[in-house]
């Protein structure tokens, strides 16, 4: 791994070195065991902390939504708060607040595993749904649409200040403030940081960023591509898909041990499907969101896209013309649409692109040493180039690593280690305790 940090340092003195060159060169000092980025990407599915270490448990932190939602009919008051995941010490200790991944709410498995890990060092937890999820969308976004970026981040900030209020409230002293975000997350948790660092309501620290999209409308669009390979299939072999991941999931999380050694392994002969499979796999496990949260999006504010609410079905009805919405639908038939109505300066996918995406942050990024990007070169949702813009412009913040897929190798040893080993400075322990953090099995 320090290879592959040595590599990108080497950019301020080479400016020719790529991402294809770097992959090459570090591929063979790096063994994670997936060579194929699609079930790379799957792992992240089985991800999960130690259900029978009673030592560490969670609750529901719930935060009420904006007050003018309490009068929507469909949702009500019952059901405007949003509920975030709290892990506690006992004790006084820093805090990391976590942004989950697209549409992913505070449950998601990557934040299980590695909330697990961080507990077991001495941290608080706070997970945040994503703006993308419904309950956000409808409860906490002012707008109620999301993909605006630093709006989003406004919405999140908000969150977190009456998230951590609300603990204090109840008991829980944290000390320093950390902050991760991974996916979509990863790209709002950088306009977070910034947020804070003109606004300074939280103070965060440390600022990870995993695997953050380089263009919302590229990424996007790639997930739409996976899941439009469902064409190649028969519908009763999309079934079929469905049911061997799911079954190998619930294998996984259900039955075997996330200490032994070979959880991870093997993949490719415990769900063995063609590249295809896996590709509809992955783009349709990343739709279960969408519709919920373009049916609250029409609940908050209706463009009318989903007809009207004059029959007694128009609940079923309206959830099954969302559910008939992809991501760039969305972005060209809801959110657009809902953006004209406001006269902004967004008005097609290139301005919306340049007001959200990550190349708008990166001279901020770049100048800040309390940023740091990891990142997989064989991440299908972000192109070569952009990779290449990333090594020539921030390669003091970042760790390219040469595998992984989207956010697959956060378990593996060498990245859950890097991921820990970046917060450990909140925790103020001594050089000889660090050195030690080598050793032990985190």
């Amino acid at each position: 791994m320090r290879g592959i940090a040595i590599s990108i340092a080497l950019l301020g003195l080479a400016p020719w070195l790529t991402l294809s060159s770097i992959a090459k060169e570090e591929s063979h000092i790096y063994d994670f065991p997936y060579d194929n980025p699609y079930y790379a990407t799957i792992t992240a599915a089985i991800m999960k902390g130690d259900s029978k270490d009673s030592t560490v448990q969670s609750r529901e932190i719930r935060i009420p939504g904006l007050e003018e939602r309490n009068n929507n009919k469909y949702y009500g008051k019952d059901k405007n708060f949003l509920s975030l995941r709290l892990w506690a010490q006992e004790k006084k200790a820093p805090i990391i607040l976590m942004i989950s991944g697209l549409g992913g709410d505070s449950s998601v498995p990557y934040y299980n595993y590695l909330t697990y890990h961080f507990y077991k060092l001495g941290f608080h937890l706070l997970v945040i749904p994503s703006p993308f999820h419904w309950q956000f969308a409808f409860t906490s976004s002012k707008t109620g649409y999301p993909g605006i970026t630093k709006e989003d981040a406004k919405d999140l900030y908000l969150v977190m200040k009456k998230a951590l209020a609300k603990i204090q409230r109840k008991g829980v002293q944290f000390s320093d403030v950390g902050l991760l975000g991974v996916s979509m997350g990863a790209l709002e948790a950088a306009y977070v940081y910034k947020l804070d660092q003109e606004e300074g309501a939280i103070g965060f620290k440390k600022n990870l960023l995993i695997n953050p999209p380089y263009s919302v409308v590229y990424g996007i669009q790639k997930l739409d591509e996976l899941y439009l390979n469902r064409n190649q299939f028969s519908n009763e072999r999309r079934k079929e898909i469905e049911r061997e991941l799911y079954i190998f999931a619930l294998k996984a999380i259900s039955f075997r041990d996330i200490h032994s050694p070979d959880y991870f392994l093997d993949i490719q002969n415990r769900l063995p499907l063609k590249q295809e499979e896996l590709a509809y796999a992955i783009g349709n496990s990343m739709r279960d969101f969408l519709t919920k949260m373009i049916f609250a999006t029409q609940e908050v504010f209706d463009l009318g896209i989903l007809g009207k609410k004059d029959n007694p079905n128009w609940v079923a009805n309206r959830i099954e013309k969302s559910g008939n919405i992809n991501f760039s639908d969305y972005l060209k038939l809801v959110l657009l649409p809902y953006l004209k109505t406001k006269e902004t300066i967004i008005t097609d996918f290139k301005s919306l692109d340049e007001a959200s995406g990550l190349a708008a942050i990166l001279p901020f990024i770049k100048n800040n040493p309390n940023i740091k990007i990891l990142h997989n070169s064989d991440d299908f949702l972000v192109s070569e180039s952009h990779f290449n813009f990333l090594l020539k412009e921030t390669p003091k913040n970042l760790v390219l690593y040469p595998r992984g897929g989207h956010i697959g190798n956060l378990w593996f040893d060498k990245n859950r280690r890097e991921i820990l080993r970046y917060f450990l400075p909140l925790l103020n322990i001594d050089e000889s305790k660090e050195a030690s953090f080598q050793t032990e099995s985190y």
